[in-house]
């Protein structure tokens, strides 16, 4: 194993906490999430979906971690963006570039995931792919509730997205819900 390699690879992917997730730009947002906040948030609703799918957690939770790392590379873009350059084509390069820093075993077992997620014909991958898209959902309502109401269409154009009967419940019960709801339950506690 090359130490020095697998370190860069870790300096490299840390680049996602500071790449913004672009599209929110054409929404009015000023400084919106990271591209490393939102797969933090996509990859434990990735674990959840798995589980009331039937699906293998792990295995999707891993999909769902890597599914951005190219976009250290590339940055992140929008779907104006992708109607001008293949950004699938250059973010699949980018990542079979970076894990040629990782041991073998390891690199192997990455790209099978991420091709495996590209393809979406397993239950991990539908997954997966679902809460990618249900995490962004989230971050739209949390924005709309806030008071931008560009981000609803975030919230309409994934709503037919989804895969997963457990992605639609849950996409039901979001548009119905603040994104402050949760924490008011705490304070009748304190009362």
């Amino acid at each position: 194993m090359n130490i020095k390699k697998l370190t860069h690879f870790v300096f490299e992917i840390g680049q996602l906490k500071r790449i913004p997730h672009i599209g929110w730009l054409h929404a009015g947002i000023k400084d919106p999430e990271r591209v490393g906040e939102h797969v933090f948030r996509a990859t434990q609703i990735a674990y959840l979906l798995a589980d009331l799918e039937g699906a293998d957690e792990n295995k999707t939770s891993m999909m769902t971690l890597i599914h951005d790392n190219g976009e250290a590379r590339i940055g992140d873009h929008d779907l104006i963006t992708r109607q001008y350059i293949d950004t699938k084509k250059a973010e699949q390069k980018a990542f079979n570039d970076q894990i040629q820093w990782l041991p073998p075993h390891i690199a192997d077992k990455w790209k099978q995931l991420f091709e495996e997620r590209e393809a979406c014909e397993t239950k991990e991958a539908q997954c997966s792919k679902d809460a990618d898209m249900l995490e962004q959902a989230f971050q739209a309502k949390e924005y709309l509730d806030l008071g931008n109401p560009n981000a609803q269409r975030w919230i309409d154009q994934i709503e037919g997205a989804l895969h997963t009967d457990s992605s639609k419940k849950i996409m039901q019960e979001l548009k119905n819900t603040s994104f402050s709801d949760w924490w008011p339950e705490f304070k009748k506690d304190q009362v």
